[in-house]
Protein backbone atom coordinates (compact mmCIF):
# COMPACT_ATOMS: atom_id res chain seq x y z
CA UNK A 1 0.00 0.00 0.00
CA UNK A 2 2.76 2.43 0.93
CA UNK A 3 4.77 1.94 -2.33
CA UNK A 4 1.53 2.37 -4.28
CA UNK A 5 0.98 5.73 -2.64
CA UNK A 6 -2.10 4.83 -0.60
CA UNK A 7 -2.45 7.03 2.51
CA UNK A 8 -1.85 5.08 5.73
CA UNK A 9 -1.28 7.85 8.26
CA UNK A 10 -3.56 7.32 11.24
CA UNK A 11 -4.23 3.70 10.35
CA UNK A 12 -3.90 0.84 12.85
CA UNK A 13 -2.00 -2.40 12.32
CA UNK A 14 -2.11 -5.54 14.45
CA UNK A 15 0.83 -7.97 14.51
CA UNK A 16 -0.10 -11.46 15.72
CA UNK A 17 2.33 -14.19 16.73
CA UNK A 18 5.32 -12.08 17.74
CA UNK A 19 7.27 -14.91 19.39
CA UNK A 20 10.04 -16.77 17.61
CA UNK A 21 8.46 -20.21 18.20
CA UNK A 22 5.00 -21.52 18.95
CA UNK A 23 4.18 -21.77 22.68
CA UNK A 24 7.53 -20.15 23.57
CA UNK A 25 7.53 -16.62 25.11
CA UNK A 26 10.69 -15.59 23.24
CA UNK A 27 10.22 -12.32 21.36
CA UNK A 28 13.75 -11.92 20.05
CA UNK A 29 12.50 -11.28 16.54
CA UNK A 30 14.27 -8.32 14.94
CA UNK A 31 12.03 -8.42 11.87
CA UNK A 32 8.99 -7.54 13.98
CA UNK A 33 10.83 -4.61 15.56
CA UNK A 34 11.99 -3.33 12.17
CA UNK A 35 8.50 -3.71 10.75
CA UNK A 36 7.00 -1.72 13.64
CA UNK A 37 9.55 1.07 13.21
CA UNK A 38 8.90 1.32 9.48
CA UNK A 39 5.14 1.46 9.93
CA UNK A 40 5.43 4.10 12.65
CA UNK A 41 7.54 6.24 10.32
CA UNK A 42 4.51 6.36 8.04
CA UNK A 43 2.15 7.33 10.88
CA UNK A 44 0.67 3.88 11.54
CA UNK A 45 -0.27 2.89 15.09
CA UNK A 46 1.08 -0.64 15.58
CA UNK A 47 -0.25 -3.18 18.08
CA UNK A 48 1.00 -6.65 18.90
CA UNK A 49 -0.42 -9.71 20.61
CA UNK A 50 0.69 -13.20 21.48
CA UNK A 51 -1.04 -15.35 24.12
CA UNK A 52 2.23 -16.59 25.62
CA UNK A 53 4.20 -13.32 25.56
CA UNK A 54 4.06 -10.80 28.39
CA UNK A 55 2.96 -7.25 27.63
CA UNK A 56 6.41 -5.87 28.54
CA UNK A 57 8.00 -8.24 26.03
CA UNK A 58 5.59 -7.15 23.30
CA UNK A 59 6.27 -3.49 24.13
CA UNK A 60 10.01 -4.09 23.82
CA UNK A 61 9.44 -4.71 20.12
CA UNK A 62 7.95 -1.26 19.68
CA UNK A 63 4.40 -2.61 19.67
CA UNK A 64 1.48 -1.46 21.80
CA UNK A 65 0.26 -4.56 23.69
CA UNK A 66 -3.33 -5.70 23.17
CA UNK A 67 -4.66 -7.00 26.49
CA UNK A 68 -6.69 -10.18 26.70
CA UNK A 69 -10.41 -9.80 27.42
CA UNK A 70 -9.75 -11.04 30.96
CA UNK A 71 -7.03 -8.48 31.57
CA UNK A 72 -9.14 -5.72 30.03
CA UNK A 73 -12.07 -6.68 32.28
CA UNK A 74 -9.89 -6.60 35.38
CA UNK A 75 -8.51 -3.17 34.55
CA UNK A 76 -11.92 -1.77 33.70
CA UNK A 77 -13.44 -3.10 36.93
CA UNK A 78 -10.70 -1.55 39.05
CA UNK A 79 -11.05 1.85 37.39
CA UNK A 80 -14.83 1.94 37.27
CA UNK A 81 -15.17 0.63 40.82
CA UNK A 82 -12.78 3.30 42.10
CA UNK A 83 -14.78 6.00 40.30
CA UNK A 84 -18.13 4.75 41.65
CA UNK A 85 -16.86 4.38 45.23
CA UNK A 86 -15.22 7.81 45.19
CA UNK A 87 -18.51 9.46 44.22
CA UNK A 88 -20.80 7.20 46.25
CA UNK A 89 -22.84 6.26 43.19
CA UNK A 90 -23.66 2.63 43.92
CA UNK A 91 -22.05 -0.79 43.50
CA UNK A 92 -19.98 -2.35 40.71
CA UNK A 93 -19.98 -6.13 40.40
CA UNK A 94 -17.94 -8.44 38.19
CA UNK A 95 -18.56 -11.94 36.85
CA UNK A 96 -19.33 -14.55 37.92
CA UNK A 97 -22.49 -13.12 39.47
CA UNK A 98 -25.79 -13.70 37.63
CA UNK A 99 -28.55 -11.15 37.21
CA UNK A 100 -32.25 -11.87 36.75
CA UNK A 101 -33.56 -9.75 33.90
CA UNK A 102 -37.09 -11.13 34.26
CA UNK A 103 -38.57 -14.31 35.78
CA UNK A 104 -36.84 -17.26 34.18
CA UNK A 105 -34.23 -15.16 32.35
CA UNK A 106 -30.71 -15.10 33.81
CA UNK A 107 -27.66 -13.37 32.36
CA UNK A 108 -24.11 -13.20 33.63
CA UNK A 109 -22.60 -9.90 32.43
CA UNK A 110 -18.86 -9.39 32.47
CA UNK A 111 -19.42 -6.37 34.69
CA UNK A 112 -22.44 -4.41 35.90
CA UNK A 113 -23.36 -1.38 37.99
CA UNK A 114 -26.35 -0.90 40.29
CA UNK A 115 -27.14 2.67 41.35
CA UNK A 116 -27.49 3.36 45.07
CA UNK A 117 -31.20 4.11 44.72
CA UNK A 118 -31.62 0.51 43.50
CA UNK A 119 -29.55 -1.12 46.26
CA UNK A 120 -32.41 -3.50 46.97
CA UNK A 121 -31.62 -5.25 43.67
CA UNK A 122 -28.26 -6.49 44.96
CA UNK A 123 -28.23 -10.07 46.24
CA UNK A 124 -25.57 -12.50 47.39
CA UNK A 125 -26.28 -15.15 44.74
CA UNK A 126 -28.26 -13.27 42.10
CA UNK A 127 -29.03 -9.60 41.46
CA UNK A 128 -31.95 -7.81 39.88
CA UNK A 129 -31.87 -5.70 36.72
CA UNK A 130 -28.65 -3.61 36.66
CA UNK A 131 -28.54 0.05 35.66
CA UNK A 132 -25.43 -0.55 33.56
CA UNK A 133 -24.18 -3.71 31.84
CA UNK A 134 -20.65 -3.95 30.42
CA UNK A 135 -19.52 -6.69 28.04
CA UNK A 136 -15.84 -7.03 27.13
CA UNK A 137 -16.14 -8.52 23.68
CA UNK A 138 -13.90 -10.87 21.71
CA UNK A 139 -14.25 -12.36 18.22
CA UNK A 140 -16.06 -15.39 19.66
CA UNK A 141 -18.60 -13.32 21.65
CA UNK A 142 -19.16 -10.25 19.44
CA UNK A 143 -22.40 -11.47 17.86
CA UNK A 144 -23.90 -12.52 21.20
CA UNK A 145 -22.83 -9.29 22.95
CA UNK A 146 -24.18 -7.06 20.17
CA UNK A 147 -27.43 -8.87 19.52
CA UNK A 148 -28.80 -11.43 21.96
CA UNK A 149 -27.49 -10.01 25.24
CA UNK A 150 -28.01 -6.43 24.13
CA UNK A 151 -31.62 -7.01 23.08
CA UNK A 152 -32.41 -8.83 26.33
CA UNK A 153 -30.94 -6.00 28.40
CA UNK A 154 -32.95 -3.45 26.42
CA UNK A 155 -36.12 -5.44 27.01
CA UNK A 156 -35.38 -5.70 30.76
CA UNK A 157 -34.88 -1.93 31.14
CA UNK A 158 -31.11 -1.73 31.57
CA UNK A 159 -30.34 1.99 31.31
CA UNK A 160 -26.92 1.78 29.64
CA UNK A 161 -25.09 -0.96 27.80
CA UNK A 162 -21.35 -0.78 27.07
CA UNK A 163 -19.43 -2.92 24.60
CA UNK A 164 -15.68 -2.76 25.26
CA UNK A 165 -13.39 -4.03 22.52
CA UNK A 166 -9.81 -4.44 23.84
CA UNK A 167 -8.43 -5.22 20.38
CA UNK A 168 -9.88 -2.09 18.77
CA UNK A 169 -9.34 -0.13 22.02
CA UNK A 170 -12.88 1.26 21.93
CA UNK A 171 -15.93 1.49 24.16
CA UNK A 172 -19.35 1.69 22.53
CA UNK A 173 -22.13 3.12 24.70
CA UNK A 174 -25.81 2.48 24.12
CA UNK A 175 -28.28 4.53 26.11
CA UNK A 176 -31.91 3.74 26.96
CA UNK A 177 -34.25 6.48 25.79
CA UNK A 178 -37.98 6.01 25.60
CA UNK A 179 -37.61 2.29 26.19
CA UNK A 180 -35.21 1.83 23.27
CA UNK A 181 -31.42 1.55 23.38
CA UNK A 182 -29.84 4.16 21.15
CA UNK A 183 -26.17 4.72 20.46
CA UNK A 184 -24.95 7.72 22.44
CA UNK A 185 -21.69 9.55 22.90
CA UNK A 186 -20.92 9.71 26.60
CA UNK A 187 -18.15 12.21 26.02
CA UNK A 188 -20.65 14.63 24.53
CA UNK A 189 -23.19 14.30 27.33
CA UNK A 190 -23.00 16.09 30.65
CA UNK A 191 -25.67 13.93 32.23
CA UNK A 192 -25.95 10.23 31.74
CA UNK A 193 -25.85 7.34 34.15
CA UNK A 194 -22.31 8.00 35.36
CA UNK A 195 -21.46 11.68 34.81
CA UNK A 196 -17.74 12.01 34.26
CA UNK A 197 -17.25 8.31 33.64
CA UNK A 198 -16.24 9.04 30.03
CA UNK A 199 -12.78 9.42 31.54
CA UNK A 200 -12.90 5.78 32.68
CA UNK A 201 -11.41 3.90 29.78
CA UNK A 202 -11.63 0.26 28.87
CA UNK A 203 -8.19 0.23 27.31
CA UNK A 204 -7.85 3.71 25.90
CA UNK A 205 -8.13 4.62 22.26
CA UNK A 206 -10.04 7.13 20.21
CA UNK A 207 -13.70 7.44 19.47
CA UNK A 208 -15.13 6.48 16.11
CA UNK A 209 -18.71 7.54 15.41
CA UNK A 210 -20.73 6.32 18.38
CA UNK A 211 -17.69 4.49 19.72
CA UNK A 212 -16.06 6.52 22.44
CA UNK A 213 -13.53 6.05 25.21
Amino acid sequence: MIPAGHPVKGAKALVLGVTSKEDVPDVRNMRVRELALELKEHGVEVFGHNPVAEEKAVASLGLSPVPSPQEALKRLFLRLNAFVEEHGLGVVQVAPLPVRLWPGKIQEPDLFFVAKEHADRIGERVCGVPDLVVEVTSPSTTRTDRMEKYQECARAGVREYWIVNPEARTREVRVAEGGLHLAGQVGARRGGLLPGASGVRGEGGRGRGVVVT
